[in-house]
């Protein structure tokens, strides 16, 4: 998921003049013959302010979360009733057209997975149904508005084999189709709707498309750097339960895929059935981890238990970097979930043996890759890092207690908070350590901070802790955009504008509520 503290159905942002002024242009873009002033009458009347002076500050304050809200089913059928009333003497908006005016002018992304059908475009539908009505007719039953609706029933009684067979079918021909064929205003409009392509897929029971709304929906696939600007990397939000329960869901087909990988032909030319096999494969992987992120009563170690196993019973068809993050995550799963490793089949090595062959290996493969990874491998050069720090204080065992627990607060809030517990003692106990040591250290209790409080929604245990620990001005500065109190209050009582005051005094305000 992605939140907003506050929704912004509840609560609209100060937005400065710029981004102000381009939700008007793409209001007006959107309905025919409409003023700048009506337009911004109505804009105003969607986020529900009396007048935009309320909504504009030539130094406004406002953060990713606002720029791009997240917005469920139910908080866009409200916006777009508002858009509805607002327009009522201009324009005839039904439900739906009203719902597409509202993603393309406020630019929002979803919630959830669910939330996807409201990016999904009638046409995509209407394609994809086509195939079905020219195999089998009698599915219209004479219902033109069929045409462009969602026929799940009909196509559960088709026959799986011709089912799978015009999916495929459509999914080459619609994702084939450029991304500017889509009708959205703003790139990441055009990529939701691209997503909403899957989405229907999905929804008919396509496997292929449910694994690639499983990657992209994965948090641990999501760029959570705020120094990276990741463009098209990722659709604008996450998912993890989804994310892990499609994967759990497409277990047979991709079990299946790996069984029949001889006799597979690919669809694409330029894709090889072995490239296939690891993609599925590194899909059940990060599909295991989310599991791992959102079961924190650690009841689902029999879900989990099976997808790692498929993988390591095929984990040769995989990249070296992928097999050395597997090692890793069977550790670190061993560790969580307090099991030994005879849970895991394929295993034949103890939980030491396993680390010693991942360093090995990840040292090996840095040795030969110089270059800088990619940003969802880079925790495992972070994990490395720590293991350097222990040879600094010249004991291995404190290298490996960090490597592990650093692995380990990806998934689990306790970690991170035990982690900084024995960071601020080493540095207490090792007053000598290289100053390389010191950054890995103190880059763990700021920087790496925003990609957990990301990945764990910014608990309250991951903002207290840091807090106690750091109050630097770009630390507090995040904290206060995830909606830690403290955070926000020193915001405002450090600040000399008096916008940004209001801003964090409403926050507040909000939250108290």
């Amino acid at each position: 998921m992605r939140t907003n503290m506050i929704s912004i159905v509840d609560m609209a942002p100060i937005y400065p003049q710029e981004p102000y002024l381009e939700m008007v242009q793409r209001l007006q873009d959107q309905v025919e013959g409409l003023t700048f002033e009506s337009a911004s009458e109505t804009l105003d009347a969607l986020l529900n302010v009396g007048d935009s002076d309320s909504l504009v500050d030539s130094e406004g304050l406002i953060t990713e979360y606002e720029l791009e809200p997240a917005i469920n089913q139910e908080e866009l059928s409200t916006l777009a009733s508002r858009l509805q009333y607002a327009l009522a003497d201009h324009v005839d908006l039904d439900l739906d057209t009203a719902k597409t005016v509202t993603r393309n002018t406020i630019n929002c992304v979803p919630r959830s997975l669910e939330d996807l059908v409201d990016y999904v475009e009638p046409e995509t539908i209407g394609f994809i149904n086509t195939g079905f009505f020219i195999e089998f007719p009698e599915m219209t039953g004479g219902n033109k508005k069929l045409q462009m609706s969602f026929i799940d029933s009909q196509v559960a009684k088709v026959d799986p084999g011709r089912r799978q067979f015009i999916l495929g079918m459509a999914h080459e021909a619609l994702v084939e189709q450029p991304l500017e064929t889509h009708k959205g205003l703003t790139q990441r409009q055009k990529l939701l709707e691209r997503a909403g392509v899957y989405y229907a897929l999905h929804r008919y029971g396509h496997p292929v498309a449910s694994l690639w709304l499983a990657r992209f929906l994965n948090p641990f696939l999501f760029c959570s750097c705020p120094n990276h600007d990741c463009g098209a990397r990722h659709f604008g939000f996450t998912d993890p339960q989804s994310s892990a329960v499609l994967v759990l869901e497409n277990l047979p087909y991709v079990e299946s895929l790996l069984n029949e990988k001889d006799q597979f032909t690919p669809m694409r030319e330029e894709m090889c059935c072995e490239q296939i096999c690891s993609n599925h494969l590194s899909d059940v992987l990060f599909g295991a981890e989310a599991f791992m992120l959102i079961d924190q009563e650690r009841l689902e170690g029999a879900s989990i238990t099976p997808m790692l196993d498929l993988v390591g019973k095929n984990y040769e068809l995989m990249d070296d970097l992928l097999q050395i993050r597997f090692l890793k995550v069977v550790r670190i799963f061993q560790q969580i979930y307090g099991g030994g490793h005879g849970e895991i089949g394929f295993l034949k090595q103890p939980p030491e043996e396993i680390l010693v062959e991942s360093i090995k290996r990840f040292q090996s493969y840095v040795a030969e890759h110089p270059g800088r990874p990619s940003l969802e491998m880079l925790t495992l050069w972070d994990a490395n890092n720590f293991l350097a720090v222990g040879q600094d204080t010249g004991d291995m065992k404190i290298g490996i207690s960090l490597h592990d627990m650093f692995l380990r607060s990806m998934y689990e809030p306790q970690a991170y908070e035990d982690m900084a517990e024995s960071i601020i003692d080493i540095v207490h106990e090792y007053p000598d350590l290289n100053d390389a040591s010191v950054r890995i250290l103190q880059g763990f209790l700021t920087n790496y901070s925003y990609v957990l409080a990301r990945l764990f929604f910014a608990t309250s245990a991951y903002c207290d802790s840091l807090f106690q620990i750091t109050n630097e001005p770009k630390v507090v500065n995040l904290l206060a955009e995830f909606g830690y109190w403290p955070a926000m209050k020193m915001r405002m009582q450090e600040t000399s504008n008096p916008a940004e005051v209001d801003y964090w005094a409403r926050r507040l305000t909000v939250e108290a509520s």
